[in-house]
């Protein structure tokens, strides 16, 4: 894949100025690059250049967390409360009581509730 440069003057004015030889690649897919970093761009009233992408990318940055946060909030949302008897947590499941109590609540998100009946303390099923 080729990426070439080209001056856009107007709205209806392009130059092409031909094959962009720097364009980033990777060792692992010489072939592939991608769009400039700068996106479409123009020169401000004091004549420097002005990137509507970079200018954007603190508010990409913070709608990328927001959505990380409500993605988080909806998986951990409607599950009811559950009793715990806090000797019988499987030890396999962690070093420490929060490691264990982490663990086994993403197995039980999971639907999953984990029991060790070879643990001391725990009764037999069956």
């Amino acid at each position: 894949m080729q990426r070439y440069q080209t001056v856009r003057i107007g709205d209806e004015i392009y130059v092409l100025k031909g094959l962009d030889e720097g364009a980033p690649r990777t060792k692992d897919d010489p072939n592939a690059t991608t769009l400039s970093v700068n996106g479409v761009w123009f020169n401000n009233r004091g004549g420097k250049p002005h990137s509507m992408a970079l200018a954007c990318m603190v508010l990409q940055d913070k709608y990328d967390l927001l959505h990380f946060y409500r993605d988080s909030l909806i998986a951990n949302s409607g599950s009811v409360g559950d009793f715990i008897n806090i000797p019988t947590l499987p030890t396999i499941l962690g070093n420490n009581l929060a490691e264990r109590l982490m663990k086994w609540k993403a197995y039980k998100k999971q639907g999953m509730a984990l029991i060790d009946t070879s643990q001391e303390g725990q009764v037999g099923t069956g």
